[in-house]
């Protein structure tokens, strides 16, 4: 544990230099952020779940652009994130003009907001009820902490999970499905009641399905 640590630290060394231009609301997020870190190594710890070095050398090193660039954020970093959130298909010429800049100068833009782990990516969201996949569903799974491990590498395997969310409170895992047909949400049920109690919602509308926040 304490040499996992130890390799979390190494990118945050890269923080020293800025620490003294730091407000006391950014510094507060930075020990935050440390906290969370440490906690999320202690479940994982506890449940058996390997440690992956590499996801958290990516998460150091996404946090210090994070905390690099929201020294230098502007409205203009915002105006090409709420062009992109309104149509990421956007070319950097577009939203040069709307905003005032020049392609180049966009093009960078977007690209410091990529490295600092902003911009997650650029996907096309697809409607999958008119692709035979009617069956739109949520399951809410109960887990002990020594089956989290096992319970997330079975889903590795599962074809029609969208979206998991890992929560707080009794029913810790919440997954979002399309499925084609009663008989694969009955056999989904079958291998999560290997692990754990599960409660399956039927998914009726959604009222709001992505909002982005425009800044």
């Amino acid at each position: 544990m304490r040499n996992v640590l130890l390799i979390t630290a190494i990118p945050w060394i890269k923080l020293i230099s800025l620490v003294s231009s730091f407000s006391l609301m950014t510094l507060l997020h930075v020990l935050g952020l440390i906290f969370y870190i440490y906690k999320d190594l202690q479940r994982h710890h506890q449940s058996g779940y390997h440690f992956n070095r590499n996801r958290y050398l990516k998460l150091s090193n996404q946090c210090f652009f994070i905390f690099h660039l929201s020294m230098q954020l502007d409205k203009l970093h915002y105006a090409i994130l709420n062009e992109l959130q309104s149509d990421a298909r956007s070319s950097n010429a577009a939203i040069g003009r709307k905003i005032g800049l020049t392609a180049p100068a966009v093009a960078e833009r977007i690209k410091k907001l990529q490295e600092a782990g902003i911009i997650k990516g650029f996907s096309a969201v697809v409607d999958y009820s008119k692709l035979e996949y009617i069956h739109n569903v949520l399951i809410a799974v109960k887990l002990q902490p020594n089956m989290i491990a096992s319970f997330l590498k079975e889903t590795e395997k599962i074809e029609g999970i969208v979206k998991m969310i890992h929560t707080t409170g009794e029913y810790c895992f919440f997954l979002h499905l399309f499925l084609k047909s009663v008989e694969e949400l009955t056999v989904l049920l079958d291998r999560f009641g290997k692990f754990g109690d599960t409660i399956t919602y039927s998914i009726l509308s959604v009222p709001i399905d992505y909002k982005p926040i425009h800044f």
